[in-house]
This record gives structure tokens, C-alpha cells and sequence, in this order.
């Protein structure tokens, strides 16, 4: 199964890898939970829940599209709140109840530990600041762990791609 984010639409493509077609579609514009105002990006946790980075809240859903979290503005990281951020990239940390998404306003990485079933947030914190030396981001867009636990983050204000963690 390949998930897309299709902020256009607001929703989520799931796809058929075996024959390259759409499988379903998850979501619809709109603020309720399961619904999204632009979804930027997705990543799939070892279990199969959908986690995804809408705009200023994180979801994570079933592949049936059921809500099992919502991470938003009520969510205190750092020195801000979630829902003052632009949350664009999304990762999953392998072996691990550890969400990354990447604030591009607030040119950080925001890390979201959750319970094993993902249902609740257990701890936030930050890493980086705004600027162009080691350990600074400015615009921090797309994010990946590799399995070894490498975290990259691809920034468009310093035009590199930079090893945080």
C-alpha cells in the first residue's frame, strides 16, 4: 500500500501497489476530526495507522479512516503551541511510539512520543532553531528516520538536507 497526501482535495489516496490504482480515499475538507484543511504529508507506523500532518494538528488514523489521535493546538511544545506552527513533514520512528514532524514556521523539529496504541501524547519536545550553522533549520520541510535511527530533515531556506539526531 502506498498513502498520499492530497492537500488539493483534502484527503488521503490509498493506493494498490500490485496494480498501481487507487484503493480509497480517506478524509474531506473540513475541521472535525478525520476531516482535514490540507494534509502535507503521511507516513505509516509498524502497526498500520496513518499518521498525518494537517496543516497546525497531527492525526493518526486507521486505514479505515477511524480516528485514533489527534495531536492540535491544545498541544504545548517548546515555546508554542501546536496549533502555532505549520506542521509539513511527517516520520515514525522505527520500533518506537515516536512521532517527528517538522514546524516550518518555527524552523524546528517537533518530537510527539505517544502510548504504544497511539491514542495519547505522552511527552513533546523540540529540537533546532532558526539559522544556517549545524543543528539550525530555516524552512525544515520533509523529514526521514532511516531503520538505524538517523533523522534527516531537507530545508528550503538553507538548501540542504541536514542530519539532526
Amino acid at each position: 500500500m502506498l498513502v498520499v497526501a492530497d492537500s488539493h482535495n483534502c484527503r488521503l489516496a490509498l493506493w494498490r501497489l500490485r496494480d498501481g490504482t487507487v484503493w480509497k480515499h480517506l478524509g474531506s475538507q473540513g475541521t472535525p476530526l478525520g476531516q482535514f484543511t490540507g494534509p502535507l504529508a503521511v507516513a505509516v507506523t509498524g502497526s498500520g495507522a496513518l499518521v498525518v500532518t494537517d496543516q497546525h494538528r497531527v492525526q493518526v488514523l486507521t486505514v479505515d479512516g477511524a480516528v485514533l489521535c489527534v495531536l492540535d493546538a491544545s498541544v504545548v511544545v517548546g515555546v508554542g503551541r501546536l496549533g502555532e506552527a505549520l506542521l509539513c513533514g511527517v516520520a515514525v520512528c522505527p520500533g518506537t511510539n515516536e512521532i517527528l514532524v517538522t514546524d516550518c514556521h518555527n524552523h524546528r523539529v517537533v518530537a510527539l512520543t505517544c502510548t504504544s496504541d497511539l491514542s495519547a501524547l505522552v511527552d513533546a519536545r523540540v529540537w533546532g532553531s532558526r539559522g544556517n550553522q549545524l543543528g539550525q533549520l530555516n524552512g525544515p520541510d520533509g523529514i526521514v528516520v532511516t531503520a538505524a535511527g538517523a533523522v534527516w530533515v531537507a530545508e528550503t531556506g538553507n538548501h540542504r538536507a541536514s542530519l539532526m539526531h
